[in-house]
């Protein structure tokens, strides 16, 4: 009979410890989980991020193709009439612009002296 309870002792000390082994390995499994999920979204964070660039690349890309058309067209223009006595309106609304940013610049100017 003591055999028995010796071996049922030893028996639910083993069950005891088992228990314990597999509430750690839970644990574990869990801050793994956690570990792979925060890794799983900076990695969608990060590839959002890259396909925004992307997007920003090809944009640029296309503004800066269109920006050299316009400037190969121009310059066209420039070398086949130079005899031509009046302005591109692609000229005129460039020194339409420049005079619009000089006032506004004097405006700011004088607001500015004007508070002091």
């Amino acid at each position: 009979m003591e055999k028995i309870q010796k071996q049922n002792k030893e028996l639910r000390r083993s069950v005891t410890e088992l228990q314990h082994e597999v509430r750690q390995l839970k644990e574990q499994l869990a801050e793994k989980d956690e570990q792979l999920s925060r890794t799983i979204t900076r990695r969608q964070i990060r590839t959002v991020a890259h396909v925004d660039a992307l997007t920003q690349l090809n944009q640029a890309r296309a503004d800066l193709t269109v920006s050299q058309e316009k400037c190969s067209d121009l310059e066209e223009k420039l070398q086949k009439g130079p005899n031509d006595s009046h302005q591109s309106p692609e000229h005129g609304d460039h020194v339409r612009g420049q005079q619009t940013e000089t006032v506004e610049t004097s405006n700011i100017e004088l607001s500015k002296k004007k508070r002091l």
